[in-house]
C-alpha cells in the first residue's frame, strides 16, 4: 500500500498564526497552511488520540481544545466551516480527511479560549444560533491591516449590540465610532462591502468563518491626508499592485524617519548630490520621497524601486517644485504600466514605445539599465516561447506525417498482395472483349483497313538502315526524312516505280486528259475487253498518288442478287464491320461450294444430328449458314464463330425456319455487341445482362462456355487494372508523404536550432504569463 494511503498530514492553524501572518505575510483570508505546525498521523488513528498529540505539542489540555474543519467556498476563499463534533472525534483521522476538499491533507483550526486566569473550558458543541466571526483592524493613517481576534455572535443579533466588544479587541474606547466591512472575496477582484450595524447578522448573510474588517470612522479634516481612507480602497490597491505587507511596512518606516521640512529648508537627495528647495506649504495628497513631493501611491512605488536599485535616482537633476513631481509621477505611471504588462504582451509595438519612454527618462538623469535588461529578457522569453510552440507543432505534424506514411506503406503492401492474386492474362482493359476470337477488331485494337484501303502497310515492306548524311539525288537522306513523314520523323517512306508492262502503275494520261480517253487502258489493267462498260469512283480533282476504284457497270437483272452492288457500298460495309479480306474470301468459297437445295431435300447440320427442310427459293436478303438462312452480316459473323469454336452450334435444336433465323441473327447481334464492348466496360450491370443472355442462348442448344470464360477473364482483368491503379496511387501518395516527412524533419531541426539560440541567457524565473517586473520591483 502507498504511503499516502497509510498516513495523513494534519496542519493545525491557531489564533497565534493568524496574528503573525495577517499584515505581515498576507492581507486576504486568514492563514497560509504551509506556514503552520503540521503532524504526520496514521490515517486509522482515532481523532481523540490525535488531540493528545496536539496537547503535547502546544501544551493545551484536551478538554480546552475545539477543532474546526476548513472548506473552500465557491468564491475561492478558504474559511473554517464547521466544528468537529464529539461524534466526528470518535472516528479515525483518515475519515475526516475525506471531508476536506484537498484529500491529500487535513487542515484544522484550533479554537482555544483564554482569560486573565488562564484557559477556559470550551463546550463540546456550538449553539445553532451562534456564528464564529474573525476580525481585522485597519489603520488608515499607517495603512496597516492586522488581525485582532474572533467573536461568537448571535445570528439574530445586530452589530450595534457588540460594538463595545469589537472596540475592546482593538483597544479602543467602548464608545468609539467605528465602521464595519465584510471581506467577501479577492479573486479575480476584491469585494469588500459595508456591514449595516442595524441589520441582523443573518440579514447580512454572515456565517461561520466570515471576516469582518473595521476601522475608526474617518474624520473630515484628516481624510485628505490618507491615500486610502477606508478598508475597500486599501484592499483594492494592494490587490491591484500585488503589494506584500513587508514592502508596505518598510515604506512607512522610511516615511516616519524623514525630518519635517521647514518653510525655507533644503532637502538632500539621499541617492545623489542634487539639492532641492521645497515649500512648507505642500498641496494636499502629497508625501515626501527623497527630496521631492509626490502622491502616496507614487511614493510607495518609487520607494520600492529605490530600495531595489539604489542608483536609479542618483543623477536625477530636475529643479523646481512642480516639474520633478510631474516627471516622477509620469515615471511611476510608466513603471506601473510595465508592472501590469505580462511578458507575452511585450511585442514589437510595446517594445518600441517602452524603449522611447526609457530614452526620455534617461535624458533627465534616471538610470534604467535594469528596466532595459528586463525588456530584453522578456523579448527572449517570448521568442523562446514561440520557438517552443513551433517545435511542438513541428513534432506533432511530424508524428502525424510518419503515421500517415506507415498507413500508406501498409496499404501498399496489401495492394501489392491483392495485385499478385490477380494473375495477368492476355486481356488488357482497353482491348475489345472478343479481340482474339470473334471480334471484328484486330488483336491490338487496330483496324484492318489497310487490307482494303490505301495502298500498302509500311510495316510489311522492305526496310533499310542507312546514315542520315548519305546523299540522295540533290538532298541528303536526313533532310528528306522529316518532309515525308510528319508523324514519325525517324523514318523515310519511299515508293519505287518500275515499268512492269501492262499491269503497272505507269502514266495513263496527262493532267489535261479525260477518263473516257483512257478506258481501254484501264480495261487492259483488269483484263476486260477494251470496250467493256465500266464505272469510276473518285475522279474529281485528282493528283499524284490518288486511288481510282472501278467496276463493270451493274446489270439491272443481277442488281438484286448482289449484297453490295457497287464499290462505295462494299467499302462502307467492310469499314463498318471491319472485315478481314481472308475471312470474306473464305465465306464466298463456302457459299459457292454448297449445292443448290431442292424443294424437298433435307440437309444435316455440320457437327450435329439435327436435320432441317429448306425451301428451294432462299428468303429475300438471306444467305446460307450451315443449314440455315441468315442475313449476310449475321452469316459472316457466325462463320467466324464456327471456325474458332467448332462445338458452338452442335446442339442447336430449333426446327422452325423463321425461329432459326430470328435466334441466330439475335445471337449474332449479341456477339456483335460483345465484340464492340471493351474489357473495362464489363462492369456489374453489363456482366449481369450478358450472363442472362448466355443462359437464354444455352437453352436453345448453343454451347457458349468460351464466352463465359472470356467474361470471367475480363472481370479478372478489370480487377487487376484496378489493383494496378490503386498500387500506383499508393506509391504516389507514399512518395509525397515521405517528401513531406523529410520537409518536416528539416523544419524541426531548424526550429530546435532557433530554440537553442533563444534559450541562451534566458532567465529561468521568467515565464510568458508572468508580469513583466515580477521579482524586479
Amino acid at each position: 500500500m502507498a504511503e499516502a494511503d497509510l498516513y495523513t498530514i494534519v496542519k493545525v492553524a491557531r489564533n497565534e498564526d493568524l496574528t503573525e501572518q495577517i499584515g505581515r505575510d498576507r492581507y486576504f483570508d486568514l492563514v497560509d497552511h504551509n506556514k503552520v505546525r503540521s503532524f504526520r498521523i496514521k490515517r486509522w488513528t482515532p481523532f481523540n488520540l490525535f488531540k493528545e498529540e496536539v496537547a503535547k505539542e502546544f501544551g493545551i489540555p484536551v478538554q480546552f481544545q475545539r477543532f474546526w474543519l476548513w472548506a473552500k467556498r465557491k468564491n475561492n476563499t478558504y474559511r473554517p466551516h464547521w466544528h468537529v463534533t464529539p461524534q466526528l472525534e470518535a472516528r479515525p483521522v483518515g475519515c475526516l480527511r475525506a471531508l476536506e476538499a484537498n484529500d491529500a491533507e487535513l487542515n484544522l483550526f484550533l479554537e482555544v479560549e483564554r482569560s486573565g486566569q488562564g484557559l477556559l473550558k470550551i463546550p463540546p458543541t456550538v449553539c445553532s444560533d451562534d456564528i464564529l466571526l474573525f476580525f481585522k483592524l485597519y489603520d488608515p493613517l499607517k495603512e496597516e491591516l492586522s488581525y485582532v481576534g474572533r467573536l461568537y455572535v448571535k445570528a439574530s443579533g445586530m452589530p450595534v449590540e457588540i460594538l463595545a466588544k469589537i472596540n475592546r479587541l482593538a483597544g479602543f474606547a467602548p464608545d468609539e465610532d467605528i465602521q464595519l466591512f465584510e471581506e467577501i472575496k479577492f479573486e479575480p477582484s476584491v469585494m469588500c462591502e459595508p456591514v449595516d450595524k442595524m441589520v441582523t447578522f443573518r440579514g447580512s448573510q454572515l456565517e461561520d468563518g466570515d471576516i469582518v474588517c473595521f476601522q475608526k470612522s474617518p474624520q473630515v479634516e484628516s481624510s485628505g491626508q490618507c491615500g486610502h481612507p477606508d478598508v475597500p480602497s486599501f484592499l483594492k490597491y494592494v490587490h491591484h499592485h500585488q503589494i506584500k505587507p513587508e514592502h508596505h511596512r518598510k515604506y512607512w518606516c522610511r516615511i516616519c524617519s524623514q525630518p519635517t521640512p521647514t518653510a525655507r529648508g533644503q532637502g538632500t537627495d539621499s541617492g545623489g548630490s542634487t539639492l532641492q528647495t521645497h515649500s512648507a506649504n505642500i498641496s494636499d495628497g502629497k508625501v515626501r520621497f527623497l527630496a521631492y513631493w509626490v502622491s502616496s501611491e507614487v511614493s510607495l512605488l518609487l520607494e520600492r524601486i529605490h530600495s531595489t536599485y539604489n542608483d536609479t535616482f542618483t543623477k536625477f537633476s530636475m529643479k523646481g517644485q512642480k516639474l520633478p513631481t510631474v516627471i516622477l509621477e509620469s515615471f511611476a505611471s510608466f513603471v506601473e504600466s510595465m508592472f501590469t504588462t505580462k511578458v507575452n504582451e511585450v511585442q514589437e509595438d510595446v517594445l518600441k514605445q517602452a524603449s522611447l519612454s526609457i530614452e526620455d527618462f534617461e535624458q533627465v538623469g534616471l538610470e534604467l539599465s535594469w528596466l532595459k535588461k528586463r525588456l530584453e529578457e522578456a523579448k527572449k522569453a517570448n521568442k523562446h516561447a514561440e520557438s517552443l510552440v513551433y517545435v511542438d507543432l513541428c513534432e506533432t505534424a511530424l508524428k502525424v506525417g510518419r503515421a500517415k506514411v506507415r498507413e500508406l506503406e501498409e496499404g501498399l503492401v496489401k495492394a501489392k498482395a491483392e495485385l499478385e492474386d490477380c494473375l495477368p492474362n492476355s486481356l488488357a482493359v482497353n482491348d475489345y472483349l472478343l479481340h482474339d476470337g470473334c471480334s471484328r477488331r484486330g488483336p491490338y485494337g487496330t483496324d484492318w483497313k489497310d487490307m482494303y484501303f490505301d495502298l500498302v502497310d509500311q510495316n510489311k515492306v522492305r526496310s533499310f538502315r542507312i546514315e542520315r548524311r548519305m546523299p540522295f539525288n540533290l538532298f541528303k537522306v536526313g533532310d528528306l526524312r522529316g518532309a515525308t513523314n510528319k508523324v514519325n520523323v525517324a523514318e523515310l517512306n519511299l515508293f519505287l516505280e518500275v515499268e512492269l508492262g501492262q499491269r503497272s502503275s505507269a502514266m495513263l494520261g496527262d493532267c489535261m486528259s479525260r477518263p473516257v480517253e483512257i478506258l481501254s487502258k484501264i480495261n487492259g489493267l483488269a483484263g476486260f475487253a477494251p470496250d467493256e462498260d465500266i464505272e469510276f469512283f473518285e475522279v474529281n480533282r485528282l493528283k499524284d498518288g490518288d486511288i481510282i476504284c472501278f467496276q463493270k457497270s451493274s446489270q439491272a437483272e443481277c442488281f438484286g442478287q448482289c449484297g453490295h452492288p457497287d464499290a462505295p457500298s462494299f467499302l462502307d460495309y467492310v469499314n463498318c464491320h471491319q472485315i478481314k479480306p481472308e475471312h470474306h474470301r473464305k465465306r464466298r468459297r463456302l457459299i459457292s461450294s454448297e449445292p443448290e437445295p431442292t424443294e424437298r431435300s433435307r440437309s444435316t447440320i455440320s457437327g450435329g444430328s439435327t436435320t432441317q427442310t429448306h425451301s428451294t427459293n432462299a428468303p429475300a436478303g438471306k444467305i446460307r449458314f450451315l443449314a440455315y438462312w441468315d442475313s449476310s452480316e449475321a452469316s459472316l459473323l457466325l462463320e467466324r464463330v464456327l471456325n474458332i469454336h467448332k462445338d458452338t452450334f452442335t446442339k442447336f435444336s430449333i426446327f422452325g425456319q423463321n425461329v432459326q433465323t430470328l435466334l441466330l441473327e439475335s445471337f449474332a447481334s449479341f456477339i456483335e455487341f460483345m465484340s464492340t464492348t471493351k474489357v473495362n466496360e464489363v462492369q456489374e450491370d453489363v456482366l449481369r445482362q450478358a450472363t442472362l443472355a448466355i443462359k437464354d442462348f444455352e437453352h436453345v442448344g448453343l454451347e457458349l462456355w468460351w464466352l463465359k470464360k472470356r467474361l470471367e477473364e475480363a472481370k479478372k482483368a478489370n480487377k487487376r487494372a484496378e489493383s494496378l491503379i490503386y498500387v500506383d496511387l499508393c506509391e504516389t501518395a507514399l512518395k509525397v508523404g515521405r517528401a513531406k516527412v523529410r520537409e518536416l524533419e528539416e523544419g524541426l531541426v531548424k526550429a530546435k536550432a532557433e530554440l537553442e539560440d533563444w534559450s541562451t541567457d534566458l532567465p529561468n524565473s521568467l515565464a510568458v504569463n508572468d508580469y513583466l517586473l515580477r521579482d524586479v520591483v
